[in-house]
């Protein structure tokens, strides 16, 4: 869930010329040969990738709506949730997403709400003091869902980095039948169903890559939820790929909604899980590149107030910014005039023509060529994916409620 900013930019007239300069200085270094750097640096030869947010299905957060005058508001809630991940059926959407990969072939893949969907049934135990997720009857496996649509299409990715971070399970309405507690009380057996949320990174067969890295954030959000307390793990995974002879750091995360309507500590969760991850990566050598649903986009320019020094925290674009990442998508050499927005379609994927307004799906790059405190992306292609009603399903559902971003470059490196 998210929810639209605007911002407007604009510069003094005394930093006009400088600004132009800096503009043509770094669009032209993006494009000289290799032979007119003075700073030793070189294309490292073509990388692709692909950030594409499956999408669950559904709003988790209507268990959050339960009606707590209600003692089963929650099991009907999960019942909503189940139903809508039914009918947005990712066995479907699969093959979409899979038309997608193998339109673009991508050396590396960064996949968010990798979900897996389980239940317990007849009726489960969680009603009966079993709190932990030990629903095992999987009904839905996205990863498996997707890489079997791949295989079809004569692909083959390995996983090579999965992260496990929400995990949550709670009854599911209606009830199977009843048992009478011994003060007579009749006690509904519920369903359980249980969530499992995972970020996954794919390699195309054939690149190597090591020294994989599978992390949870420290920063999280708790919500209640029928008097449980249910925290909502967040993650990130990476690895070293070598493609073309060059060796990348490559990182796919999930952050946090910016929603503050949920809890007013949300935005704050997310913007300190981005210093979590650049804190993280600030001394690796190799090219970076990040990519992810990091829910801010660059119109998050009001910082967040803190209590002490520095008494204020960037929202995670700008934090990435800052920190020497460099958006690609702005940076492309082609339809420039394309706003690239990745969210979000309707929650039911039914609708008619695309709602996606905002651009929150990113891929970055960081390079340290040593001298510039900046990054340069060299040059870059990039387009949307799934975002055209062309590549809905058979039965009109767009293929997630976020559009995918692919990009093609050539990353400046040091020799």
């Amino acid at each position: 869930m998210r929810y639209k900013g605007h911002c407007r930019s604009f510069f003094g007239k005394g930093n006009v010329l400088m600004v132009l300069f800096a503009g043509v200085f770094l669009f032209s270094a993006q494009l000289i040969p290799a032979s007119v750097f003075a700073w030793g640096i070189t294309y490292a030869p073509p990388v692709k990738v692909v950030t594409q947010n499956l999408y669950l299905g559904a709003d988790i957060f209507k268990a959050l709506e339960a009606d707590p005058e209600d003692p089963f508001g929650v099991p009907k809630k999960v019942q909503e949730i189940y139903e809508d991940i039914v009918n947005t059926d990712f066995s479907e959407r699969a093959g979409a997403i899979a038309d997608q990969i193998e339109a673009t072939m991508p050396d590396l893949v960064g996949l968010q709400e990798v979900s897996i969907i389980s239940t317990q049934r007849p009726y489960g135990d969680f009603l009966f003091g079993v709190t932990e997720p030990n629903a095992d009857d999987v009904e839905y496996e996205f990863l498996e869902l997707l890489l079997n649509e791949l295989s079809l299409r004569g692909l083959t990715y390995i996983v090579a980095a999965v992260v496990v971070n929400a995990d949550v399970e709670f009854p599911m309405w209606p009830p199977v039948g009843f048992i009478n507690l011994p003060d007579g009380t009749p006690l509904p057996l519920l369903p359980d169903a249980r969530l499992t949320d995972r970020d996954v990174i794919l390699v195309r067969e054939g690149i190597p890559f090591e020294n994989v890295l599978e992390e949870n954030y420290a920063n999280m959000i708790t919500y209640n939820v029928g008097g449980f307390d249910v925290n909502f793990v967040r993650g990130y995974c990476a690895l070293d790929a070598t493609v073309g002879g060059t060796t990348y750091r490559f990182v796919n995360t999930h952050l946090e909604v910016e929603g503050s309507s949920i809890d007013p500590q949300v935005p704050y969760v997310q913007a300190f899980q981005a210093f979590e991850l650049i804190s993280i990566l600030q001394n690796q050598a190799q090219p970076i590149i990040l990519v992810g649903d990091i829910n801010s986009s660059p119109t998050d320019i009001t910082p967040l107030p803190l209590p002490v020094a520095p008494y204020f925290i960037l929202r995670p674009y700008w934090q990435f910014t800052f920190a020497g990442y460099a958006d690609v998508w702005p940076r492309r050499l082609l339809g420039r005039s394309d706003p690239g927005y990745t969210c979000c379609q309707e929650a039911d994927l039914l609708n008619e023509f695309s709602t996606l307004s905002e651009r929150i799906d990113m891929i970055f790059v960081r390079n340290d060529l040593g001298y510039p405190p900046f990054s340069f992306t060299g040059p870059v292609f990039a387009w949307i994916l799934g975002a055209d009603p062309a590549d809905k399903t058979l039965s009109g559902l767009w293929p997630s409620d976020h559009a995918g971003v692919f990009s093609w470059m050539r990353i400046p490196i040091r020799y």
